[in-house]
């Protein structure tokens, strides 16, 4: 297994992946003027199980770029590929929201 996390959370993947014994190898990404963003991945990753660890804190922002990150690694030919998601956006909105 190979964990391939979004930029800001390099150190979070780095600690587990060393607690894990495995591979760390970030994912490149790229936020064109227009807002659309480029989900690259490393080299290398055919036939590897990928974790892409990331974070849905800002999910308006994060959301459509996890969609995409596995698509990305399956294209080189990734053979499973899972998020490994300490926050998860819009969770609060499973179930109808109560005010008070």
């Amino acid at each position: 297994m190979i964990l391939a996390p979004f930029p800001e959370m390099t150190p979070l993947a780095t600690a587990i992946a060393s607690h894990l014994d495995t591979g760390c190898r970030p994912l490149g990404w790229h936020r064109f003027p227009d807002g659309e963003s480029l989900v690259t991945l490393p080299d290398g990753l055919s036939g590897d199980d990928i974790s892409v660890v990331a974070t849905l804190r800002d999910p308006d922002r994060l959301a459509l770029p996890l969609r995409i990150a596995p698509a990305t690694a399956r294209e080189p030919g990734a053979h499973r590929v899972g998020p490994i998601a300490p926050s998860l956006g819009y969770m609060r909105q499973d179930q109808s929201f109560h005010p008070g």
